[in-house]
């Protein structure tokens, strides 16, 4: 078994992360990634009981890690979707204050120039 930072030396070098700064921007998100992964797998797998085979045991290591990543990037994405609803129903209800506002505007501009125009006509 690899430790954790032995296998993120091998990513490091693996991904080429030292390349410019534009162009390894998602080396970079992918070998953080996959490290946080390898190290997750490498916890799980040295925290399993003894009595499992070892190959069984990295088996359940990936498979729960997978499971909690796969969770987690769910609970992501419905947070995003939550933010996302709720900043359209308030930029909807922002837009129909202000459909209100220049209404009503509107409105005051025409009663008072219907009442100017009734006030110079009488005069």
């Amino acid at each position: 078994m690899t430790n954790g930072p032995q296998v993120r030396r091998q990513l490091v070098t693996q991904f080429n992360i030292c390349r410019s700064r534009d162009a390894a921007t998602i080396d970079r998100v992918a070998a953080v990634l996959l490290c946080w992964y390898l190290a997750r797998v490498d916890m799980l797998h040295g925290l399993m009981l003894t009595a499992l085979s070892s190959h069984l045991r990295l088996a359940l290591a990936v498979v729960l890690v997978s499971v909690a990543m796969l969770l987690l990037a769910g609970c992501v994405v419905g947070a995003l979707l939550l933010v996302w609803s709720v900043l359209t129903v308030l930029v909807y209800s922002l837009l129909h204050f202000a459909l209100l506002l220049a209404a009503m505007l509107a409105g005051t501009l025409a009663s008072l120039t219907l009442v100017a125009s009734f006030h110079s006509s009488s005069v």
